[in-house]
């Protein structure tokens, strides 16, 4: 058993420098898109119930995703990025006394910035601080008897993305990774004629593909 488990552990060791030496061949490419999808937490006041504070979103856990995560390097490890994203928390009505279902925030953007692509071996992590347009939907709010009570207003705003990936190689050009991102922008609402501001921040945890192109 200890003969097999030291053959196990040195094919291992052996098949990992000999990735980790062809992973070097992926500087054949510079360029990569990718996907991914996961739970989208709201944070700070998005998440917020008080029913005395203002700017509360009551938004509860929701999706993030990423339909396309692009980078392209330019100089050694650094160079651009862009993604387009979209997301949806759903509003947590039944705090504030009612049972509409399909009250929800909805929001997406399109977003460019610097990319910062580090190799380690079979793994590469990048960091990609993104800012752009981002267009947001309010929940559209029932009431208990079935009439809108509340309905849905859009607008756009400037917004940005702290993001980073943390990928691991499975072939020369493909690889699976988990990705992060920080999420934020402060969108102007109207409601019954009354302006407002609301302040929408998520953390996305993402589960995705990327292919080097």
């Amino acid at each position: 058993m200890k003969k097999l488990l030291l053959v196990i552990i040195v094919l291992f060791t052996v098949s990992q420098m000999s990735y980790a030496q062809r992973g070097r061949k992926k500087e054949g490419y510079k360029g990569y898109y990718g996907v991914s999808i996961g739970p989208s937490f709201p944070m700070g006041d998005f998440k917020g119930t008080s029913d005395t504070k203002e700017g509360q979103g009551f938004a509860i856990t929701g999706i993030h995703i990423a339909f396309a995560n692009v980078g392209y390097k330019l100089a050694g490890p650094f160079g651009l990025a862009a993604q387009v994203f979209a997301g949806a928390n759903r509003m947590d009505v039944k705090s504030i006394g009612f049972d509409d279902k399909d009250a929800y925030w909805a929001y997406g953007g399109v977003m460019v910035g610097p990319l910062g692509s580090f190799d380690f071996g079979p793994m590469t992590v990048d960091v990609r601080p993104v800012v752009g347009l981002a267009y947001v939907a309010t929940p559209e709010l029932n009431s208990n008897s079935g009439g809108v009570l509340f309905k849905s207003d859009r607008n756009s705003a400037v917004s940005y993305d702290l993001a980073a990936s943390l990928r691991y190689h499975f072939s020369e050009k493909g690889c699976i990774g988990l990705n992060l991102d920080y999420f934020s922008t402060k969108v102007d609402f109207k409601r019954d004629e009354v302006s407002y501001s609301q302040q929408i921040s998520t953390l996305g945890v993402g589960l995705g593909l990327t292919f080097g192109i």
